[in-house]
Formats: C-alpha cells, structure tokens, sequence
C-alpha cells in the first residue's frame, strides 16, 4: 500500500467545489437550456409567480390557464418557495436559481463524504467517494438546475448521514433531525420517502436483535410518524389532481409490452447506469467494489443490512415506474447516487489499498481525476446552446424582443410546444399552449371567450384559414415565429 505521502482529505473536499465551479462556470448566465428544460421551466415558473404575485406557499401557480387557478399541485413547493425569497433580496434572475441549485448540490457532496466516511471509516477516501459522487454525469448536470429534486436528493443524504450519527451517539435529538430532514424531502418529491426505510429498517433489526428496548422504538416511531404527517397531508390533498399519471399507475397501467420493458431494462443496465448515473471513469471503482463486496463475504451481510433493505425498495421502485422513467428520464434516477457511490468507494479504498503494483495504484489515480473531465465531455452538449436549446431556438435568441412584443398582462396561445411550459415560460406570458398536433378552431374561440388576446405560432396553424378567421393583425416576425393579436368576440 502507497500510504507515505497520502493528501489531506480537506485538499479533497476543498478542491471539489472549485473545480464543478469551474466547469459549470459558463452555465450559470445561461437561461434554461437543455434536456429535460421543461422541468425545469415548470420549477422556474413557479419561482417567478411566488416573486411576482401571490406568495403563499400553498398556491404555486404556472403560466398555464390549462391548470385551475393555474395552481400546478404536485410537489410540495418549499424549494421553489425559498428560491422566490432569494429573489426578494438578491434580484429575479436565473443565476440566483443556478447558484442555489449549485449550493445544494455541494451540500449533497459533503453529505456524501460524511456518510462514506464513516461506512469506509476512512475520510480520505470518504473524500474520494464526494469526490466521484460530484462528478456523476446526472448530478454534474442537475446540480445547476432549478428542480426539486436537487432539494429533495440533498435532504435524504443529510437525513442519512445524520442517522449514522444517531447510531453511534443514541442521542435522541439526533434522530429527530434525521426522520425531519427525511420527511421533509418525502413532502418536497414523493419518491424519497424511500430513504426513510433506512431507519425504520436498522430500528427493527436493533429492536429483533435485542439491542433496542421497546421504550426507545416507540419513541422513535413517532419521530418517523410526525416527520412523514406533512407528505401524508400534501399528497393525500393534491394526488386526485393528477388524473391518469404514469407515474401514478406504474408499469401495469402502461401499456408497455414485455419487449418494450426489456429493452428499457437494457438501455438501463448497459447505457444509463455506467453512463450518466456512474461516469465511465468511475465504473471501474464500481466493479471494484462489487467483487470487493463479494470477496470479503461482505455482500451477503450487506443485502441484509439497512442499505441493502433501502436498495431492495429503490429496486421495487424502478421497477414500478420503469415505463415512466424510459431511458430519458435519468433525474428519476438520482435517488440511486448514494448507495453507487458507496459501492464505488469501496472500491476506490480497495483499489488505493490493495493493488500492490504502482502502475495500478497510478491507474486508479488517474481515473479519479479523469472523472471532471468525462462528466464534463458527457454534459456539454446539453448546454451548448449553438447546437440545441431544446425548444424553438427562436425564443432563446430573441427572448427580450419577443417579451416586449405584447402587453404584460395580455393572455396568449402559445406553440406549438409539446411540454406546455417552455414557450410560456420563454415568452412570460400567462396563457394555453398547443402541441405539435395543432389547434382546431373551437379551442381556439374558447380561449379567446376566455381572455386570450394574442397568438405566438412557430408553426403553419396561421395559415389554416378557419385559424385565419380569428386573427386580426400580425404584431411581430421575427424568423419562424409569428405573433398575431386577435379578435375580440
């Protein structure tokens, strides 16, 4: 083992911030971009409407009149909320969102490395896992953009880590923080109410194995209890506003055929996870530490330990919404992160340990730096806005002329746009979208009896003359888009 001159782990830690700092440098000015960009304008929506009109946290409202009230009840909205208040103090702009996102993402790095070190018992390489953890292509890519799922993924890890805590001190305090801080980030996305299985397993065990007496497990199921009441409110009131989600019906109410699933499970297994979810300068700590696992005996007792009950249950979780998260939707995918990188970090302590020639231990080295530049080769192109905004470029390109063109308060229809989000949020305005189908006349004179004063069309619908019919001027032309105002009836 080459153990002479190892680095202090605070170098590491230190050096982490400062270099995503720097690759995501030139993405912060950015506005939204990118794949998944209608989440993202959907979050920012959100943001803004908190900022500019009613800032009650129980009315997040979109741009879209397609929803009633325009009130988008899903997640609960404490991050967007906290966000608009950063806004009130520093200014509405989307490098606030970005800064903050990036902020929470460094607080999910250090959450990773107080957790690694202590499952590792090592901090060096507790570092290192933070520091493979920060370069997984999904997380390098999230971590600048408004989602809650940023929010959500920070505030399982911190619950984890404190829980760890909890585990060695027994202080009750400490695992009322740790079941707040997941309940929390249950009420914030849904789906993390998995990493609550983390101590509600190691609690069962403890109690079967006699090393837990009955007083402390009830007071510590009521700590779990009250921490999950919120989530429990929140969704039980807003869930019956969902209609038919996929998410909602899993992969039986699909309509996927076993085909169809397979090759999901394959893109999955042989794409996503060693592409975007791991690094590929990272997979080979990963197959590291798996045969690690399996060579000390360690496997066996790890599936029944609380993380191997919490990756049966993110497992059970895929499974059930694999159709609905594809291959595209890889930020379902972030709550895996944390149970990857501990097998990568055994695998990084395994590899820095155990190899025993040098050209080997360099190898190892050598991938852990390789790692910013690959998440960094992997990312670019999602942001490179002279290729792809991922929406019709000409909102991007001319956003301030396009917003000027109308009055603020006028009411539009908008597309055609197929996520409902993106060209409202772009031209900041209130309206109805229509997707690449088109829009027939009776919808058309509906939103207009509605309010509706304005069209923004980057397709032909302007030349269907029963479309023609409603409009009363061209307003502004500006490359495929046209803008026409419209009939009053």
């Amino acid at each position: 083992m080459i153990n002479d001159r190892r680095p202090d782990f605070r170098l590491v830690l230190m050096a982490i911030p400062l270099v995503s700092l720097a690759l995501h440098w030139y993405v912060f000015d950015l506005d939204l971009v990118g794949i998944h960009v209608w989440r993202q304008c959907k979050t920012q929506q959100v943001i803004n409407n908190f900022y500019n009109g009613d800032f009650n946290i129980l009315h997040p409202r979109c741009n879209n009149m397609a929803y009633p009230n325009r009130l988008l009840l899903q997640e609960f909205p404490l991050m967007q909320w906290l966000f608009a208040l950063a806004f009130k103090i520093f200014g509405p702009h989307v490098v606030i969102s970005r800064l903050l996102s990036f902020g929470l993402g460094m607080l999910s790095v250090y959450g990773m490395f107080f957790i690694s070190a202590r499952v590792l018992n090592d901090k060096l390489y507790g570092a290192a896992t933070a520091w493979a953890f920060c370069f997984s292509p999904v997380f390098h890519y999230y971590t600048v953009n408004p989602m809650p799922d940023n929010f959500a993924l920070c505030l399982s890890i911190w619950g984890i880590a404190a829980f760890l805590s909890y585990t060695r001190s027994r202080r009750m305090h400490i695992l009322i923080v740790s079941t707040f801080l997941l309940g929390v980030s249950a009420l914030v996305k849904l789906p993390y109410v998995m990493f609550m299985a983390f101590p509600v397993s190691w609690l069962i065990i403890q109690f079967l194995s006699g090393q837990l007496n009955a007083r402390v497990l009830l007071y510590a199921g009521f700590a779990v209890g009250f921490s999950l009441l919120p989530a429990l409110f929140w969704y039980t009131a807003v869930v019956n506003t969902w209609g038919q989600l996929e998410v909602i019906s899993g992969v039986l109410g699909a309509g996927k055929t076993l085909w169809e699933l397979t090759y999901i499970l394959q893109g999955t297994i042989i794409s996503v996870l060693p592409e975007l979810l791991i690094n590929y300068a990272a997979l080979p700590f990963f197959l590291v530490g798996f045969w690690a696992l399996i060579k000390q005996g360690a496997l066996k007792n790890w599936i029944r330990s609380p993380f191997g009950i919490l990756l049966l249950v993110l497992i059970a979780y895929y499974l059930y919404e694999m159709a609905a998260i594809d291959t595209v939707h890889d930020y379902y995918l972030l709550p895996f992160l944390p149970l990857l990188f501990l097998i990568v970090g055994v695998g990084i302590k395994w590899s820095l340990s155990h190899f025993p020639k040098r050209w080997l231990w360099v190898t190892a080295v050598s991938c852990l730096l390789l790692m910013p530049v690959t998440a960094f080769v992997r990312c670019y192109s999602r942001w490179d806005v002279k290729t792809d905004t991922g929406f019709a470029r000409v909102f991007y390109d001319y956003k301030d002329i396009i917003i000027s063109a109308t009055p603020d308060n006028a009411l539009c229809v908008i597309g055609a746009d197929q996520s409902d989000m993106v060209l409202l949020y772009y031209a900041d305005r209130v309206g109805w979208t229509y997707d690449y189908h088109g829009l027939d006349e009776a919808k058309l004179l509906t939103y207009i009896r509605q309010g509706a004063r304005y069209l923004y069309a980057t397709d032909n619908l302007p030349d269907d003359p029963a479309v023609r019919a409603h409009l009363k001027g061209l307003i502004l032309q500006q490359e495929n888009l046209r803008i026409y105002s419209l009939r009053d009836y």
